[in-house]
C-alpha cells in the first residue's frame, strides 16, 4: 500500500521540484527518456510473459480453458511470492506504459512548435514513469535472481540425494 501511495504522489512532488526550481526540460530530451522507458515496459512485458508460461505452464493451461478458475499456489509460499513479483512487475509495466502515453498525448496537444521546453507536469510524469520503470527492472532482476538460485539448489540437492 506504501508503495501505491509513493507511485501516487511520487509525479506531483517532481512536478512541484522541477516547476520550484525553474528546471526546463528539452521536449527533444524528454521524448528520448519517454521512448526508452516505453521500451523498457515493452522488454517487461514480454520476459514476464515467457516467465509465467515457463515456470507456471498450468497457468497458462487455465486461461486456455472455457471454465476460467485461479491455478492454487497456497502450497508453495516462495513461489506464490515470485509469481506475485513477476505478475506486480507486469501491472507496473502497463502502468507506466500507460502514463507515458497520457502524458505523450497532453504533450502533443498543448505543444508550441516555438516552444523548446517541456511542461513541468509532462516532466514530471516521465520522469516518475521513468523512475517506476527502474524499480520495475529491479524486480525482474530479482526474480531471476531467485530463479536461478533455486535452481541451482534444486540441482544440488538432487546430486546430494543421487551420491547417496
Amino acid at each position: 500500500m506504501l508503495r501505491l501511495i509513493i507511485s501516487l504522489i511520487l509525479p506531483a512532488i517532481v512536478g512541484a521540484t522541477i516547476y520550484k526550481l525553474g528546471i526546463n526540460f528539452s521536449t527533444v530530451g524528454i521524448q528520448k527518456t519517454s521512448d526508452i522507458t516505453l521500451s523498457i515496459s515493452g522488454m517487461i512485458f514480454t520476459i514476464m510473459g515467457v516467465w509465467i508460461a515457463f515456470i507456471y505452464p498450468n497457468a497458462i493451461l487455465r486461461l486456455k480453458s472455457k471454465k476460467l478458475e485461479p491455478t492454487d499456489f497456497t502450497e508453495n509460499e516462495e513461489e506464490k511470492e515470485r509469481l506475485g513479483r513477476i505478475v506486480g512487475s507486469i501491472i507496473q509495466s502497463s502502468l507506466v506504459a500507460t502514463a507515458i502515453l497520457i502524458a505523450n498525448l497532453l504533450s502533443a496537444a498543448f505543444d508550441n512548435p516555438l516552444q523548446q521546453s517541456t511542461t513541468p507536469a509532462i516532466a514530471a510524469i516521465i520522469i516518475s514513469a521513468a523512475i517506476l520503470q527502474i524499480e520495475g527492472v529491479i524486480q525482474v532482476i530479482r526474480s531471476n535472481i531467485d530463479f536461478l538460485n533455486d535452481l541451482h539448489s534444486k540441482s544440488s540437492r538432487k546430486k546430494t540425494e543421487q551420491q547417496l
